[in-house]
């Protein structure tokens, strides 16, 4: 199918969400793309997942990867960034099990767990391999973006140990709660936007958002923190978020004959 007209704002311009919120624009990418599972989606969506739950009534039987999933059971990573607090949910009731940072409020009687130096406005929690949801209540790390909106501090990437706890503390020596293991700090911090991604290879990119440092993108640098590349717009766009892909990942052709066209 060949695609001559896109509807009008195609192209969110601002990055809240809310369940069907654009209906039109979902039915024309259906339309121009269909449903099947070799189709990969990336919502954009933040917070609680609305946009990926909305997804998926659209696109029945494509993969759409939008909060994290721990492949182990199933069980969603959702990052809350109004709340300052990440939460790992049970798939199956929608029941939150555990929440790191924010207020000590939580739901469902989930485990509250404090973040020693906390994240504040973060995006793109991930779990890192390794994570087990059946050690000690849970046990592994967690890799956020710290915007670090509205508050003093920079932006950065930061990965955290991360133990849960059991309930009845049987859980060793280890203490309940986050810590930070990496960082890697910008050089100030972000209004909104951002990610952070640790690459198979053990590099990491940092996508600085909004706010951060006007034209500079993302930042890539080694396990150590040393700087690979960084990333530059010449008129002052800014990107919601970085990911490192292989180039068999792009059409060559496509980019090379659409460069400099608007969007």
């Amino acid at each position: 199918m060949v695609v001559t007209r896109a509807p009008e704002l195609l192209f969110q311009p601002y990055s809240t969400t809310r369940a069907d919120r654009y209906p039109v624009i979902f039915r024309f990418v259906r339309d121009a793309l269909g449903d099947a599972p070799s189709l990969r989606l990336l919502s954009f969506g933040c917070s609680s997942g609305e946009e990926v739950w909305t997804l998926r009534r659209y696109f029945a039987a494509a993969f759409i990867k939008g909060i994290d999933i721990d492949p182990a059971n199933g069980n969603l990573l959702i990052s809350a960034r109004e709340m300052d607090s990440v939460f790992y949910l049970e798939r199956s009731t929608g029941k939150v099990l555990w929440k790191l940072g924010g207020s000590s409020f939580t739901k469902d009687h989930a485990r509250y767990l404090s973040a020693k130096d906390p994240f504040y406005r973060q995006h793109d929690g991930r779990l890192q391999p390794g994570w087990s949801a059946t050690t000690c209540g849970g046990k592994g790390q967690i890799s956020v973006y710290d915007d670090h909106s509205y508050v003093k501090g920079p932006s950065r990437g930061v990965v955290y140990d991360v133990v849960v706890g059991e309930e009845d503390g049987g859980c060793g020596t280890a203490e309940a709660g986050a810590t930070v293991v990496w960082q890697f700090d910008g050089t100030g911090n972000s209004n909104d936007r951002g990610s952070f991604r640790i690459s198979a290879d053990g590099s990491r990119i940092i996508g600085w958002g909004t706010g951060h440092q006007r034209n500079l993108v993302f930042t890539e640098v080694d396990d150590a923190g040393q700087p690979l590349l960084n990333f530059y717009f010449g008129d002052g766009d800014v990107s919601y978020r970085a990911v490192k892909v292989p180039l068999t990942a792009f059409d060559l052709n496509a980019l090379r004959s659409t460069a400099g066209q608007p969007y």
